[in-house]
């Protein structure tokens, strides 16, 4: 039976371990193309539109609940109570005429 010396065995793993290096090199990532700047760039139009449509929303619920509807509680009379604050947010807007 043959047995490695101990010093064989470390100059094994050395010369392993340098030609696994340059092969994980070759996976590294490449500097930022012009593909990924438009998907980045199309990514923040889709945040800045998420953010845009968020405010609208908290807004409109805003206005609803200055003119009488309590979304938490109970909710006995939901669409009717709804309807009646809709409708006197709207009467409140200016309508194409007036402005």
């Amino acid at each position: 039976m043959f047995v490695f010396p101990r010093f064989a065995m470390i100059g094994a793993v050395v010369v392993a371990t340098s030609l696994a290096v340059p092969v994980t090199s070759v996976f590294a990532q490449e500097p930022a193309s012009s593909g990924s700047t438009a998907k980045k760039k199309a990514k923040t139009q889709r945040k800045v539109a998420r953010k845009a449509a968020r405010a609208k929303t908290n807004a409109e619920l805003e206005t609803l609940k200055k003119k009488g509807y309590k979304p938490e509680g109970k909710q006995t009379n939901y669409p009717q109570d709804l309807q009646d604050a809709e409708s006197k947010a709207n009467a409140a807007k200016p309508g194409p005429a007036e402005k």
